[in-house]
């Protein structure tokens, strides 16, 4: 099951920080030393199911949900690059080859995508440019991976201050890596964001599982300002100096405008941060929230050809939003004008229940998942106001 969100333009944070309300400014217009532009984002996920995936099918994704204003920047999230056995875990877990291995082979995929992209839509890309990968992280299965655009003109937005980071909440305690997410943080001029491509816990029942999940992931300080190193046993990696061509910022610090800014028993500015203590933070992957137990199979599956706004209403994830159990820090959602992107049988249309003629079902011993939005993209901007400078 796939999902491809594309942020419409609007205004970004402003690219010169704002002055602290408190300081007297003698009647200075700040407006006068600040700039704003406008940076598109396209944000897709993808749970691979632990197959590959041809180039130019994944070229025909990449160009959906845009045609006029070609992206900015891409995030690519992919779930089950290896198959999930109890020994792949643990044999990941260990030597940590298996899931590098399959996001190498997915990074050349995705170039040759782009190559299709570029062919078809000739003019978006500058001559001889596809979008480069300055940053991508992986583990146990999950993968992020983040792309920037030369425009034809040439320019692109300037990256810099990017680290990625593992955070696992699987099995053994939320040691392992088979749930969790991976993560990117990046500067755009002077815009924090962060990308948090994840894996929640499955089956229908676990709606207090995959809460906790998301509470693990976004509380872990898993970024540090001051070197490479785990975290709490997270394992973050920076990457330090500019990103080939296109990260004219200096490497090293964070901005000292950062929420994260927390202080030490001592006083001192915390060295440590999350995934929220950013500008922009986009919370995408299989989520795997299904649709509330007490709806009938049969009521779902009528629900889809007829009313998907009332099937919204059934939604665990927007039921747990609305009680404030989960994504309680200003996350938002676009509709679901689609319908529901789990279970598919694979290479076709068909869910589960069209593909096994009901007779066939309970004589067969196969299991017949319920439809369910399990694949989302919500996202998250900080109010534009006073911050330190």
């Amino acid at each position: 099951s796939t999902r491809a969100f594309l942020r419409p333009a609007r205004e970004m944070i402003p690219v010169v920080r704002e002055v602290p309300a408190t300081l007297d400014l003698g009647g200075l217009d700040v407006s006068e030393f600040e700039s704003r532009e406008t940076v598109s984002l396209w944000c897709g996920t993808y749970n691979v199911n632990g197959k590959k995936e041809k180039a130019l099918n994944l070229s025909h994704w990449l160009k959906q949900g845009w045609e006029a204003t070609t992206p900015d920047v891409w995030v690519v999230s992919l779930q089950e690059m290896i198959d999930l056995s109890a020994t792949n875990v643990i044999k990941d877990a260990i030597i940590d080859t298996m899931s590098r291995t399959a996001c190498e082979e997915w990074t050349r995929e995705m170039h040759r995508a782009f190559e299709y992209v570029s062919a078809s839509r000739p003019g978006r890309f500058a001559p001889g440019s596809l979008p480069l990968l300055v940053a991508k992280e992986y583990m146990c299965g999950i993968a992020v991976m983040v792309y920037v655009t030369k425009r034809p003109t040439g320019k692109s937005c300037g990256i810099g201050d990017v680290a990625t980071a593992r955070i696992p909440t699987g099995a053994v305690g939320g040691r392992l890596g088979n749930k969790g997410a991976c993560a990117v943080r990046l500067k755009i001029e002077s815009t924090d964001l962060c990308f948090i491509g994840a894996h929640l816990s499955a089956h229908r029942s676990d709606v207090e599982a995959r809460n906790a999940d998301y509470d693990s992931i976004v509380t872990k300080e898993c970024f540090r300002r001051d070197r490479v190193g785990g975290v709490n046993g997270v394992v973050t990696s920076f990457i330090s100096g500019p990103v080939a061509e296109l990260a004219p910022t200096a490497a090293g610090g964070f901005p000292a405008s950062s929420s994260s800014g927390q202080q030490d028993d001592d006083g001192a500015l915390s060295e440590a941060f999350g995934v929220l203590d950013h500008d922009v933070v986009v919370f995408f992957g299989d989520l795997n929230y299904r649709i509330v137990k007490a709806a009938p199979d049969k009521e779902v599956w009528y629900l889809i050809k007829t009313n998907l706004a009332k099937l919204q209403s059934l939604d665990q994830l927007k039921a747990e939003m609305r009680g404030r159990r989960v994504f309680q820090h200003g996350f938002l959602e676009p509709d679901l004008k689609f319908a529901p992107t789990y279970k598919y049988l694979a290479g076709t249309t068909l869910y589960d229940h069209e593909a096994t003629p009901e007779g066939e079902r309970n004589a067969s011993g196969k299991k017949v998942r319920c439809p369910a939005w399990c694949d989302r993209v919500l996202y998250r901007v900080r109010p534009r106001g006073p911050r330190a400078a």
